[in-house]
């Protein structure tokens, strides 16, 4: 009988088909189809230049389609649907709307604005539409199943250029330039048609696959251990390669937290940090990684000039301290300069009234975060997958200079699905100690929960 409620079922007591779990999984895909690409293809004279140019352009309202269908499917559930907003998604909706809003009305551009507060607002949707179902924690499973295999083949795609391609070459902190066939040609940031991508967006990509790859050290059969352990080596060595700073300070937090939380390995982890510092001053290797985290010159306190960047948006942000500007206002209003900084990006678009449960959203998460590791999961719950803390704190320190939760983009189609499990596994883990009675007293001390009888009261 516990057990019946722990885990909620349909409706003829039999889990959701497979069909529901692939449906959203295509929706997903629909999503990364926006990858790399935007609408204003379609605006460049002579559009379409060919097939590939045609693919690019169509490609770019996948995701807005993808949201669409995800909306209809909530509008079908009806009051179900509601659920879905009580948590960081729901505050992240009201940030998408609040964008939207802005992007109509003081957007300069306002076709641009509203097409990129819509792709932000699609992945919501889609995994809106994924809570609403019976039992969303198995579909939520495999989403981030489907994202640690995506980054993963783009990782491995990207760095097996720089290696084995001798047309491909790296610029720390710039895009990879592309050697055109025949060698007449200067070398472009183009390759199949779309810009490539920059060492430092890389570097992230090994980052979260080499996170995940810790993560499933520890799981499975021994075969696919050991192919964890190769793509976490192979992400180890792309970071260092690919020389992008922010992602490598984010992926030693993330793996520092990692396995502290993995409690088995604490002793291990303790014992191995002191011996691991005496050893990288012997061999020289703080020297070695500071020339390595300056890239061999004097430190820039502008940080690639991002703190510029930083004044003039806020400048911007005073200027309609309220609403923002819109989504897209950092390149629409300052010359196509990135913001570089999450907070700051969602200022500038959707101003304090956005940007208040945008922040709201993420402090709430992490609270979600530790309350679920401050308590034992109740039996037929499972426990937070120790990659999701892990990830989300390799984008949270990434936010600092990257814009990650504030708008479209890899990190964000990355971080949503990690914000969504730990709301809902927050909710179920609340919704099952409800239903069973459990003391309070066991939930703040992080004890083994007891079943009380019906009618009884915990002292």
């Amino acid at each position: 009988m516990t057990q019946d409620l722990l885990v909620p079922r349909s409706a003829e007591g039999y889990p959701r088909p497979v069909r529901g779990t692939l449906l959203y999984g295509i929706l997903w895909l629909m999503l990364w189809g926006g990858y790399n690409t935007d609408f204003e293809r379609l605006l460049e004279p002579g559009f379409p230049r060919n097939a590939l140019d045609l693919f690019h352009g169509l490609r770019a309202f996948f995701p807005i389609v993808a949201g669409w269908l995800a909306g209809l499917m909530l509008l079908a559930k009806g009051t179900r649907a509601g659920r879905t907003l009580a948590g960081p998604l729901g505050l992240l909706a009201v940030y998408a709307l609040i964008g939207i809003i802005s992007s109509l009305l003081l957007s300069s551009q306002p076709l641009t604005a509203v097409y990129w507060a819509c792709q932000y607002a699609s992945v919501i949707l889609v995994l809106c539409a994924s809570l609403s179902e019976v039992d969303p924690l198995p579909c939520l499973s495999r989403l981030l199943g489907l994202n640690w295999i995506v980054v993963v083949l783009l990782a491995a795609a990207i760095l097996s250029a720089v290696w084995f391609d001798p047309d491909v070459k790296l610029r720390p902190g710039g895009y990879l330039l592309v050697q055109p066939p025949g060698g007449g040609a200067s070398p472009s940031n183009q390759l199949f048609g779309m810009a490539t991508t920059r060492s430092t967006g890389a570097a992230r990509y090994a980052a979260i696959a080499g996170l995940a790859a810790l993560a499933k050290l520890w799981q499975g059969t021994a075969r696919s251990r050991s192919i964890w352990a190769f793509v976490l080596l192979f992400s180890v060595y792309g970071i260092v390669l690919l020389q992008a700073r922010t992602a490598l300070l984010a992926f030693l937090a993330g793996a520092f937290l990692l396995l502290w939380l993995r409690r088995s390995l604490r002793p291990l982890f303790l014992a191995g940090v002191p011996v691991a510092g005496l050893l990288l001053a012997v061999t020289g290797s703080y020297g070695a990684f500071w020339a390595r985290l300056t890239r061999g010159k004097v430190f820039d306190p502008t940080l690639s000039g991002r703190t510029v960047t930083w004044q003039a948006g806020w400048a911007l942000f005073q200027e309609s301290p309220w609403l923002g500007w819109g989504f897209h206002a950092d390149r629409i209003f300052l010359g196509w300069q990135h913001m570089h900084n999450a907070l700051l990006h969602a200022l500038v678009q959707t101003g304090v009234l956005g940007t208040v449960p945008y922040v709201a959203a993420i402090v709430g998460a992490w609270i979600f975060v530790v309350r679920l590791y401050r308590t034992r999961p109740l039996r037929g719950l499972s426990p937070l997958p120790i990659e999701i803390p892990a990830v989300l704190a390799f984008f949270t320190i990434a936010s600092i200079t990257e814009s990650t939760f504030a708008f479209f983009g890899t990190p964000w189609l990355l971080s949503a699905p990690l914000i969504a499990y730990v709301q809902v596994l927050a909710w179920q883990t609340r919704r099952s100690r409800s239903a069973i009675g459990v003391a309070p007293r066991a939930r703040m001390c992080g004890v083994q929960p007891r079943l009380l009888a019906p009618g009884a009261q915990g002292r």
